[in-house]
């Protein structure tokens, strides 16, 4: 099943074999708690007004003991291998600060989850490296 606040995107969904999709806030998912045995919020968190709430819900929604997976890109984290270093950092520091509401929160993942009292957290981070100028804009969205 799949959650999102855009019909577009829960068409997406469908269209990649998603079998039920569902239109929603994620700071209010419309399902009883405990009823899934797991959830993954994709390059969600990084979006959202208040990623603690739908942090919230989102443990609320899944069984005790059930696995929750967070996967968000760190801007902080991030390279962009071209000449000009000084655009890049520039480039970087946009992404983290103001191009996203939470464009640094995902190497906070792992402490959120312990701030909820949960246990057995794994944290994987890897680091993103752009080398192609040409793929920049593409790749960390800088004309939106």
């Amino acid at each position: 099943m799949a959650v999102d606040s855009s019909l577009t995107m829960i068409a997406q969904a469908r269209d990649r074999g998603v079998p039920r999709g569902v239109v929603a806030d994620g700071h209010r998912l419309p399902f009883a708690a405990g009823q899934f045995d797991g959830a993954w919020a994709d390059r969600v968190l990084q979006h959202v007004v208040e990623p603690g709430r739908v942090l919230d819900d989102l443990l609320r929604v899944v069984r005790p003991g059930g696995r929750v997976a967070l996967a968000d890109p760190d801007y902080d984290t991030q390279v962009l291998d071209i000449n000009d270093q000084e655009l890049a950092r520039r480039v970087l520091r946009f992404r983290a600060d103001a191009g996203l509401r939470n464009g640094a929160l995902a190497h906070r993942h792992a402490g959120l989850l312990a701030a909820r009292g949960l246990h057995d957290i794994t944290a994987e981070a890897r680091t993103l490296v752009v080398r192609d100028p040409l793929a920049a804009d593409h790749v960390m969205g800088l004309r939106t």
